[in-house]
């Protein structure tokens, strides 16, 4: 959101001065894959319709502090690149 864009978003004093812990929860298509600059969790349908319901809902766990314009979501049809060493151990991924 950078470099001042994250008051589109979310009401925020959006300086680099002032910082704030972010707890990020996302409500989208359900076939999607749903990022956040924090770490994965697993998303569940939404409300008490069928597992393959039309909607997911994921709720990030909350985010270091930091300033508003480096808060990053995104939703899209990403596919997951992993990288193994030799021994099969997972150095690093992207979501492409």
């Amino acid at each position: 959101m950078e470099p001042a864009r994250a008051r589109a978003v979310f009401p925020c004093l959006d300086e680099p001065a002032y910082k704030a812990i972010f707890h990020i929860t996302l409500i989208y298509p359900s076939g999607l894959i749903a990022l956040a600059n924090t770490m994965e969790r697993t998303p569940v349908p939404l409300g008490k319709e069928t597992p393959d319901s039309a909607w997911s809902v994921i709720q990030f766990p909350p985010s270091l502090r930091m300033s508003t314009y480096l808060v990053a979501f995104a939703v899209g049809p990403f596919v997951k690149q992993e990288k193994v060493d030799p021994t099969g151990i997972l150095v690093g991924y992207c979501w492409q």
